[in-house]
């Protein structure tokens, strides 16, 4: 029992020491898969076939562009940690 108490705290304290731009990325990845949800339940409400397809048109371009501005992110805190693009995105995603 302590040792599974044991892993589970230290599998917790292991997120807390994440490199604040990764933990960025993350949290930017996560937030774009939430929307991208909401939008594809809305897509699924639509009755017009021809507009369903046409909005999840949009959304694959969407999903495409968000992950791109993810990836910025990520490429960013990497090259330049302490450049104003991942503080920016630090304080945005991790604040």
């Amino acid at each position: 029992m302590r040792t599974l108490l044991f892993i589970a705290v230290a599998i917790a304290l292991t997120g807390c020491f994440k490199d604040p731009g990764q933990r960025a990325y993350e949290n930017c990845l996560a937030k774009l898969e939430a929307q991208l949800a909401e939008t594809e339940a809305g897509i699924a409400t639509e009755e017009s076939a021809p507009a369903r397809m046409i909005a999840q048109t949009a959304l694959e371009g969407a999903r495409k562009i968000g992950e791109a501005a993810c990836q910025g992110i990520k490429d960013s805190c990497e090259s330049d940690p302490e450049g104003a693009i991942c503080r920016a995105a630090i304080k945005t995603y991790n604040g």
